[in-house]
C-alpha cells in the first residue's frame, strides 16, 4: 500500500476506518456520556491525541517502513512504552519503579540489538548450512 501512496492519505484512511468502527462500537454506550462533563482538559487531551501519536507518528512511522523495509521500522513499536513512560514521568510526575527502568532498558537493548548490523559469520557456524543470519528479510 505504501508504495502506491504517500503515508499522510494512508494515515487518514487508515483513521477514519478505525473511527468508524469504534463509533459504531459505542453507540450502546452513548447513554451514559454526559457532554457537559467533557471539559477543557479532556477536548487537550483529545487535541494531544490527535496530533502527536497520530497524525505525527504514524506518517513518520510509514515513512520509516518505506525507507527501511518493514521488519526494521517495526522495531521502532519497542519504543512506545518506553516513550509513553518518560513522558507519563516528565509530564504527569508519574515515578518510576525499578521493573519499569529495567523494562525500559530491556525494550531499549532489544530494540538496539534487532537493528545493530551482526558481524558475519565465521567457518563452521550456521551460514555453512545454507541458513543466512544476516541481511533483510
Amino acid at each position: 500500500m505504501l508504495r502506491r501512496f504517500p503515508p499522510l492519505p494512508v494515515t487518514a484512511y487508515a483513521c477514519a476506518i478505525g473511527a468508524l468502527l469504534l463509533a459504531l462500537a459505542s453507540i450502546p454506550f452513548l447513554g451514559q456520556v454526559h457532554a457537559a462533563d467533557l471539559n477543557g482538559r479532556f477536548w487537550l487531551t483529545e487535541a494531544y491525541l490527535m496530533i502527536f501519536p497520530t497524525a505525527m507518528a504514524f506518517p513518520l512511522f510509514y515513512r520509516g517502513v518505506r525507507l527501511l523495509g518493514p521488519a526494521r521500522a517495526a522495531t521502532t513499536m519497542f519504543l512506545v512504552p518506553v516513550f509513553g513512560l518518560a513522558i507519563a514521568f516528565a509530564l504527569l510526575g508519574e515515578t518510576v519503579t525499578v521493573v519499569q527502568a529495567v523494562g525500559s532498558v530491556l525494550m531499549l537493548t532489544g530494540a538496539w540489538l534487532a537493528v545493530t548490523e551482526r558481524p558475519t559469520a565465521r567457518h563452521g557456524s550456521a551460514t555453512d548450512s545454507g541458513l543466512q543470519l544476516t541481511g533483510s528479510v
